[in-house]
């Protein structure tokens, strides 16, 4: 693959939001039998998330006839099936162990669910409505309350006592507000739009502690932590998890405890402290298994963390065995459908790439691209990119025509889904060049550089750095190719692009000098040779990079210019 442009395992979090709506999506797999102490209460979740809802959903979403709407609602009424999926085992597993948690069950399953979908829904349609205008938020409004009504959906928690609440009146317009400010920055989250985030977090923490409710004050502290994450805030989300965890054990609420166990190691595992991230993940499955919820969909979820964790220890073996377990756990508790099992599978093939098995990558990735397929159909971007990770693990493997296979249908799905001037097909164009490239078929390769260089030029106009780096790149397939001529002209464009931009103490800079010493050299222009040559190693010297792959071969390069110069 091209050195100067990195797209393996690519990871593009705007996908989902990027293709639009055909229709409601199809029903979750049905869930494992219940048993008989908790039968009930999973058919009592199952009515409230029936497909006859969702449809009802879907129709007075469609009603309001924005693309926008629509995008959102298919988009998080799919991500909530999943997290409806969960909710429903986990709380079906305790309430198996419990015996006297079945009352707890049926408003777990029935309000909880019903509530987090309704306010996500809200929230996402909030979100891109406002874009629009105030008529089209009013009419998404109306949809909202309607499917609220429908479902039978209550905005808040579960019920307090009133001595407990005090005045009602002014405690449910808090607890109200401060759920509906904590689902609007969970969206916004999801939406990387992180300002958005933080404000709502903070109103909701504010609304939170108005309530007198710690248990929404302790999840306001949680989402406005997630949210800090995304920033430079990391140690002021560190500090916001151990407030709402210091909450939690106030409320003896065990798993919610764990949560924030695990959601503390993601934030350690950010910052690069991998050991205490180890720590706390460990501590998260001890409070599981305490509750014999080891096997459940969370405990799965915790140990692909902790897998990450080890995996940027350099511990890859351990990694392994925590992905294949995490995939395990989750296969078991939910089926093989999940999207928890499919980043497990990820995760464990990038582990068997560092340790250089890449027939073990294959093997989990194509695992990914089945799940994938079963989700979301064999032309969705996010196959696109299962397709492209087992290109790349092909490619590495010197599987060129494999590679190849692989990289076309990606491109193939990246093209119907964004059309032609996308950069993700730009990459796709540069990726399926360079494999023809390792196969010498030097001509072949600059087919497909030349229609990213065109696709390249559409999005970017003509003076961008990705210009460039596809110039550099069609000037070196052309110097293979003994073009030195037309390769001059690729890389004195490059050149000048990327002078322009970076200024002349830049990596890309020294590369395309050294590049056009090369091509002069190979034509007899040796002066010209030796003054690129020189400009490329004072280039090296500025940035004080001693380990460029170039530099090692420079020297040589201007010791023969010098002797032809005799």
């Amino acid at each position: 693959m091209n050195p100067r442009i990195h797209i393996l395992f690519l990871l593009i979090p705007v996908l989902a939001l990027a293709y639009g709506c055909g229709g409601a999506p199809p029903p979750p797999p049905p869930l494992p039998a219940a048993s008989a102490a908790c039968a009930v209460f999973q058919q009592k979740a199952a009515d409230v998330w029936n497909e006859e809802s969702r449809n009802d959903c879907w129709n007075a979403l469609s009603d309001v006839e924005l693309e926008y709407a629509s995008t959102a609602a298919d988009y998080y009424i799919t991500q909530m099936d999943t997290l409806v999926r969960d909710w429903t085992l986990e709380a079906q597993s305790w309430c198996e162990k419990n015996e006297s948690g079945e009352a707890a069950f049926e408003e777990y399953a029935a309000r909880k669910m019903c509530n987090d979908r309704a306010l996500a829904l809200l929230s996402a349609m909030k979100r891109f409505m406002m874009k629009s205008d105030v008529r089209v938020l009013d009419n998404a409004m109306d949809a909202f309350w309607e499917i609220r009504g429908e479902l039978s959906c209550s905005m808040l928690p579960p019920s307090k006592p009133a001595a407990e609440i005090g005045s009602a009146s002014s405690m449910h317009a808090s607890e109200e507000k401060a759920v509906e400010y904590t689902a609007a920055s969970r969206i916004a989250l999801s939406l990387d739009i992180t300002e958005e985030a933080l404000s709502n977090a903070d109103m909701a923490v504010k609304s939170a502690k108005s309530s007198g409710s710690r248990r929404l004050e302790a999840e306001a502290f949680v989402q406005m932590a997630m949210a800090q994450r995304k920033t430079t805030l990391r140690e002021k989300a560190l500090k916001n998890i151990e407030w709402a965890m210091e909450i939690y054990m106030d409320l003896d609420d065990r798993f919610a405890t764990a949560d924030l166990l695990y959601y503390r190691g993601i934030i350690e595992t950010d910052t690069g402290d991998y050991a205490s991230a180890l720590l706390d993940f460990d501590s998260a499955l001890d409070l599981y298994a305490q509750s014999g919820m080891e096997t459940s969909i969370r405990a799965g979820m915790i140990l692909n963390r902790r897998g990450t964790a080890l995996l940027k220890l350099g511990r890859h073996e351990e990694a392994v065995r925590d992905f294949t377990k995490a995939a395990d756990i989750i296969s078991r508790a939910a089926g093989d459908g999940h999207p928890e099992t499919a980043r497990a599978l990820h995760s464990a093939g990038i582990a068997y790439r560092k340790l250089g098995r890449h027939e073990k990558t294959i093997e989990y990735f194509e695992q990914e691209l089945a799940i994938d397929m079963m989700r979301f159909g064999e032309s969705n971007p996010d196959v696109a990119i299962d397709y492209d990770n087992i290109g790349a693990t092909w490619e590495l493997m010197g599987r060129y025509e494999k590679a190849i296979e692989n990289y076309t249908k990606a491109l193939d799905i990246f093209t119907s889904s964004y059309g032609r001037s996308h950069p993700v097909v730009a990459l796709i164009l540069i990726d399926i060049g360079s494999t023809w490239e390792n196969m010498k078929q030097h001509h072949k390769a600059i087919e497909y550089y030349r229609q990213a260089l065109e696709v390249s030029e559409e999005i970017y106009g003509k003076d961008d750095p990705n210009v460039a780096s596809i110039l550099f790149t069609l000037g070196r397939a052309l110097r293979k190719k003994s073009d030195y001529a037309g390769a001059l002209d690729y890389y004195s464009e490059s050149l000048r692009i990327d002078r322009a931009a970076f200024g002349e103490a830049s990596p890309d800079v020294a590369s395309t000098y050294y590049e056009i010493g090369i091509s002069y050299y190979r034509i007899g222009e040796y002066r010209k040779a030796l003054w690129n040559f020189e400009k490329a190693m004072a280039v090296y010297k500025k940035l004080h990079a001693s380990s460029f792959p170039q530099l090692e071969n420079l020297s040589s390069w201007i010791d023969k210019c010098k002797t032809k110069l005799r």
